[in-house]
């Protein structure tokens, strides 16, 4: 029973191939921007920026004292980010905010990949690699399936308001409740995926 289940999740998780392929697009288009927004930043945006940077790859700036916990600070972050997608999925209407989340996530990692890169040149890949690649494993694909999810269930709860479609969408929309425990996988996914950027990024 609980395998059937675990299989239940993970079909409306991944959703259709279309509308993965849907949020797989988009997140490379909020990289794109991303990358586009810092080429085209002035040098003393940049030169603050790199600053910043500096201070958190290589001192205690964003210790606890300053910027409080950093666990709770991404944790917090992402997990909103999560519910808001997972909200707009529910209003039917309103999934296509899952998708700017999808891009604003793309964006800020475009942006500081960009960063890096600029302002460590070839340094910068074995930065990338130990710094923003380990954590990012999770959480990319976590918000790419959350929006491909939104997108699955939105569309599934419009349709079947139509009569028309009602009798041919019953069988492929999944309840609110197999949707929900979609989500708190990948809310266990983005914890995880946090702990990794706390707990063990400092010491690569």
């Amino acid at each position: 029973m609980k395998k059937r289940k675990l299989m239940q999740i993970g079909e409306a998780a991944l959703g259709s191939k279309t509308n993965l392929f849907i949020s797989s697009f988009l997140f490379l288009i909020g990289i794109s921007a991303g990358v586009f927004l810092e080429l085209s930043m002035d040098q003393e945006g940049k030169l603050d920026a790199a600053q910043f940077l500096n201070q958190y790859l290589f001192t205690d700036g964003l210790s606890a004292a300053n910027y409080g916990n950093p666990f709770l600070s991404s944790a917090s972050l992402n997990i909103f980010l999560l519910v808001l997608m997972m909200l707009s999925g529910l209003s039917a209407i309103g999934f296509p905010a899952a998708h700017i989340v999808l891009i604003y996530k793309g964006m800020a990692l475009g942006f500081s990949a960009g960063l890096v890169l600029e302002t460590f040149s070839v340094g910068g890949v074995p930065l990338l690699l130990s710094s923003m690649l380990p954590q990012n494993l999770l959480l990319i694909p976590t918000f790419i399936i959350a929006a491909a999810a939104a997108q699955s269930y939105g569309v599934s709860v419009l349709s079947a308001k139509s009569k028309r479609y009602k009798k041919s969408i019953r069988s492929n929309a999944f309840g609110t409740d197999l949707y929900i425990a979609v989500y708190i996988v990948l809310a266990l996914l983005v914890i995880a995926a946090c702990l990794i950027e706390a707990f063990i990024f400092p010491f690569l």
